[in-house]
């Protein structure tokens, strides 16, 4: 097996069209016969933690007290628990709101009883997410007290995906496995994630042509993450390989 590479360096600022998460980039068209492949690899990356913890896809607190409705949108930011709360108390000044630091959990309550509404985008936020029993959301005795830790963490990682089909497999969207690399968060927000791929693995393009790439920016779910503006950088590496017959 005979291998050749080529390194391609992309900044979302020099991209064709598309947005910073989702970039269009054209090279001149690379093309080899059909017994070799090509094999894409991220080499390198440095994305800015520019998003935020709670954005608009999480930011709103829906509940009702009798036959009444309110609903609360949160500012959008980064936010450390103790924000968090302050956020909560200013905004939602109907229910009085506790924190217990040593279980991690939100504890509302009110004079009467009342239910967090299934409507809300920040159940995760607050402890309530991924429940299957909605009677968990209704208070008892005026109280309602998180079923979940507190989860903060909206972004476990930063994916890279592409548009094309490959060999790497996401269970969770099988049919549109365009995964290419996921990178670890482990800086602070308004700093730089920072990649080098430790193994250089690379997948299979299963094209003998090359000659643009869509570079998204995801979460763990494959939902673009939203950069407010700040660009990225991004060495990736095209092996051609031959497969060659003893």
């Amino acid at each position: 097996m005979e291998i050749e590479n080529l390194q391609i360096h992309l900044n979302s600022k020099n991209r064709v069209h598309g947005t910073i998460n989702d970039a269009y980039f054209y090279i001149n068209t690379i093309e080899v016969p059909s017994d070799y492949s090509l094999h894409l690899s991220v080499l390198t990356a440095s994305i800015p933690y520019s998003f935020y913890n709670v954005n608009n896809s999480n930011n709103t607190f829906v509940f009702t007290i009798g036959v009444n409705n309110y609903s609360y949108t949160l500012r959008t930011g980064n936010y450390s628990i103790n924000d968090f709360l302050i956020e909560l108390q200013t905004k939602i000044t109907l229910l009085t709101i506790s924190y217990d630091k040593i279980k991690s959990k939100l504890t509302f309550s009110y004079a009467s009883n009342f239910s967090i509404s299934t409507a809300s985008t920040c159940l995760s936020l607050i402890g309530f997410g991924n429940l299957t029993d909605t009677s968990l959301l209704s208070s008892t005795n005026n109280t309602l007290t998180s079923v979940n830790c507190v989860n903060l963490q909206s972004f476990h990682c930063v994916c890279i995906g592409t548009n094309f089909i490959t060999n790497s497999i996401n269970v969770a969207f099988d049919k549109n496995p365009t995964i290419i690399c996921s990178i670890p968060i482990n800086t602070s927000p308004n700093s730089m994630i920072t990649f080098v791929n430790p193994s250089h693995y690379k997948i299979n393009i299963f094209s003998t042509m090359f000659s643009s790439i869509n570079i998204k920016i995801l979460d763990q779910d494959s939902n673009p993450i939203d950069l407010n503006g700040c660009n990225w950088s991004m060495t990736i590496q095209l092996d051609v390989i031959r497969f060659t017959h003893e």
